[in-house]
């Protein structure tokens, strides 16, 4: 019987061992992996859940105690069902717009044609068998005529604001009025 050869040596695991560890960590923790591993942004996403509850995302943004407070009242009181939400000025704090009682309509035009919001609305619906239901949902306005530093200060805090605020059932990105019209929202709350 011939002599086989000699298995190759192992490869240096080194550099190699820690690409695996990112790749592992980034499948663990929802980080997604690049081409050259970055230590801080797989540390910034592998936090603590106490850690996150602070509401500051990666770019810097905050989440103002007001919002909290906003979302209790919509739980608490029927005086209002809608709850408009916005980053402020400097991109930097996310704040309470408004706080009302809209009809859906009212509710979408209430909605800025070209700039980005994050809306929580109480909504009432009857299900398929024919039950009455109310789902808290929470959605991500964000028209394609928004400025692009706009579009991605807004989604870049969409996690952090939709992490902080407990209670939502469902979550809705919409680009168009059409995708927020009262039986879409309702067949995506069933």
């Amino acid at each position: 019987m011939p002599a086989r050869a000699a298995a190759p040596p192992p490869p240096d695991t080194r550099r190699r061992g820690f690409r695996r560890a990112g790749r592992r960590a980034a499948a663990t923790t929802g980080a997604r992996h690049c081409a050259a591993p970055n230590r801080t942004a797989l540390h910034r996403t592998a936090l603590p859940p106490e850690r996150s509850e602070i509401a500051v995302s990666s770019s810097g943004t905050t989440v103002d105690d007001s919002c909290l407070d906003a979302l209790q009242e919509l739980k608490s009181r029927r005086e209002i069902n809608t709850v408009v939400y916005r980053l402020d000025e400097p991109l930097a704090t996310v704040v309470v717009e408004s706080k009302s009682n809209l009809t859906h309509e009212e509710m979408l035009e209430s909605l800025p044609a070209n700039e980005p919001r994050f809306v929580l609305y109480d909504l009432h619906f009857a299900a398929a068998d024919g039950a009455r239901r109310r789902d808290l949902v929470m959605i991500f306005w964000i028209p394609d005529g928004a400025l692009p530093a706009h579009k991605l200060a807004y989604a870049s805090t969409h996690r952090v604001l939709r992490d902080a605020l407990d209670g939502i059932q469902v979550d809705v990105r919409a680009t168009t009025l059409s995708a927020l019209a009262y039986d879409e929202l309702a067949s995506q709350a069933v």
